[in-house]
């Protein structure tokens, strides 16, 4: 009976972060900012609230060899690259059709991880895999390239495909190396390889209002909701969290329908419906 009240706030903080993680795919809205600055703040102000949270702690830093500093190195680079790309996709299209795009990371990961790490190939997840087609299908409005939305779409499809690329990456670390941790040292990395975007965009100089956006979105729906989702991994199981983070996209379309007045299309639901209907599938059988 004692482990159930642990239980239920493992859920709450996972929902939690899914929703935190929805909340910030409308800040590219609401931030005058090119999107790879938007991300460096955000990876930037991340990596410092976790470092400050550690440090608070008392917890120090752990011993890594050279095959896991390179892993966190290209992890890193991932990071960048996965929000760079989904963030453009969010101000190319819609927040709904970035985050839906985005959805098809799940199927990326089980047809990936074989060739990364090794195992057999299901037919099965192979099947599935050919949903994403269809369901990025029904998601363009046209398959023209001069259409904005379909370019965003296209960007969202990519950054699922890196963030499938991260998510390998970082089970490989995550056997040793805690996720919070993981999460700081990319982040920081990530900053880091943003940095030279200062100097090649020109941009006008951020507001208060920009900077405490920033701030809200790297401490609040980054910092914070990996540490709430991370920790409530530790009482429930991987697919039950992976389960809930497939209702970050149903998030986003609520967020974006009431703060942002974007309705989603009869069309956009159903493709999305396919893609999370894949993304669902392998999430609840990823072995099969």
């Amino acid at each position: 009976m004692s482990a159930r009240p642990e239980l239920v706030k493992a859920l709450w903080a996972v929902h939690l972060a899914v929703f935190l993680f929805a909340f910030a795919g409308l800040f590219p809205a609401w931030i005058a900012l090119p999107v790879p600055l938007v991300v460096l703040g955000r990876t930037l102000f991340a990596a410092l609230g976790l470092g400050l949270y550690f440090t608070w702690r008392g917890q120090a830093s752990p011993n890594t060899n050279a095959a896991e500093k390179k892993l966190l190195a290209g992890g890193g680079l991932l990071l960048a690259i996965t929000w760079v790309t989904f963030f453009l996709s969010i101000r190319l299209s819609s927040v709904a059709l970035g985050l839906l795009a985005h959805s098809t990371f799940p199927v990326f990961t089980v047809c990936l991880e074989p060739l990364l790490l090794g195992g057999p190939f299901s037919r099965r997840n192979l099947l599935l895999a050919l949903l994403l087609p269809v369901g990025v299908y029904l998601l363009a409005p046209s398959l023209d390239w001069q259409d904005a939305a379909f370019q965003g779409i296209l960007w969202g499809v990519f950054s699922g495909f890196t963030f499938a690329l991260l998510t390998i990456v970082n089970r490989r670390l995550a056997g040793r190396l805690g996720g919070g941790w993981i999460a700081a040292v990319q982040n920081g990395t990530a900053a880091l390889l943003l940095m030279p975007f200062l100097f090649l965009l020109d941009f006008p100089a951020p507001g208060l209002k920009d900077i405490l956006l920033l701030v809200l979105l790297g401490l609040l729906c980054t910092a914070l909701a990996h540490s709430l989702f991370n920790g409530g991994l530790r009482h429930i199981s991987a697919q039950a969290g992976g389960i809930i983070a497939l209702l970050e996209p149903m998030y986003a379309v609520i967020l974006a329908f009431l703060l942002l007045g974007q309705k989603p299309a009869g069309r956009t639901l159903l493709g999305g419906a396919l893609i999370l209907a894949g993304a669902l599938a392998v999430t609840l059988r990823p072995s099969q």
